[in-house]
């Protein structure tokens, strides 16, 4: 059996040392304006595990959506596949990683930029094991799903969006996420399903002169919500444990039952904007107070 010589390890060794760490992989992927030419709808997807994510907007004309991939070594190779039919551009971001909902250790850092496009966009995000900042306001958003586990997250509609949201969607286990202004995005609806997830819910912003509907399913877990004063609520609370409290100006109490608590703040029927809440909890802790 042939032995490399001891000094040629040694040499390949040093050489190795000299030459540092292995560069990070980087990919950019990118939908065009001009893909979007002649489109009547944006079906986007991000399918991202082990991950960091942040997203931001500026008012570039040049891209419409651009994703920046850098990762160490990564098995996991970031894609970006595309489908047109009928008028709608379906585009799927991908890390490549079967998504877990559990630990996943964080093997790339995902940067995505959306550009100045105006294209009716149904925004999905499927997350596992992955933190970061995203800002989606300003966007043409038509509806927006979260469907996340063990990822933590931290979303502002800073701006208000193009477009009434009519469907918002916040899904998953373990997740620990902070919505901020999500009056910004005018929902029709917003629905949060799932268990053992810590939610911070502020409903600053711009809302129109309509009645907004929230409803959570959850079992133990944590949420607390912001309620500006200028906007009426009904508070109607199904809960099997748990506790609730009710915190801020001008709430009244309609039903005090042992599993259900309805409240109303004093200028609920005479509003335009108002937030109906239907809370149906096991287990979980919920708070709600207006500032």
């Amino acid at each position: 059996m042939y032995c490399i010589p001891k000094r040629i390890c040694r040499t390949v060794a040093v050489l190795l040392i000299l030459a540092g760490p292995v560069p990070a992989k980087e990919t950019t992927l990118m939908i065009a304006p001009d893909d979007l030419a002649g489109m009547k709808r944006l079906s986007l997807s991000f399918e991202i595990g082990g991950a960091s994510l942040t997203i931001s907007r500026d008012n570039s004309t040049d891209i419409a959506v651009k994703a920046l991939v850098t990762g160490s070594n990564a098995p996991g190779v970031p894609s970006l596949t595309t489908d047109i039919s009928e008028g709608t551009l379906s585009a799927t971001f991908s890390s490549g990683y079967d998504i877990q909902f559990s630990d996943m250790p964080q093997q790339q850092q995902w940067e995505v930029i959306f550009g100045a496009y105006d294209v009716s966009t149904l925004l999905t995000i499927t997350c596992g094991g992955v933190t970061g900042a995203l800002d989606l306001g300003g966007l043409p958003l038509r509806s927006c799903s979260l469907i996340l586990g063990n990822t933590d997250l931290d979303i502002d509609f800073s701006t208000p969006t193009t477009r009434p949201v009519e469907i918002l969607l916040a899904a998953g286990t373990g997740m620990t996420v902070s919505l901020h202004n999500i009056g910004n995005t005018d929902f029709e609806s917003l629905g949060i399903l799932g268990g053992s997830n810590t939610l911070d819910l502020d409903f600053g912003g711009t809302l129109s002169g309509n009645l907004h509907t929230v409803t959570q399913l959850s079992a133990g877990g944590t949420t607390n919500i912001l309620l500006p004063d200028a906007t009426e609520a009904r508070l109607m609370s199904l809960m099997l444990g748990g506790s609730l409290q009710v915190a801020g100006p001008a709430w009244q109490q309609q039903l005090n039952l042992p599993l259900r608590k309805w409240y109303i703040t004093e200028n609920y029927s005479s509003s335009e904007v108002k937030i109906d809440f239907d809370m149906r909890m096991i287990g979980t802790s919920l708070s709600i107070e207006r500032y």
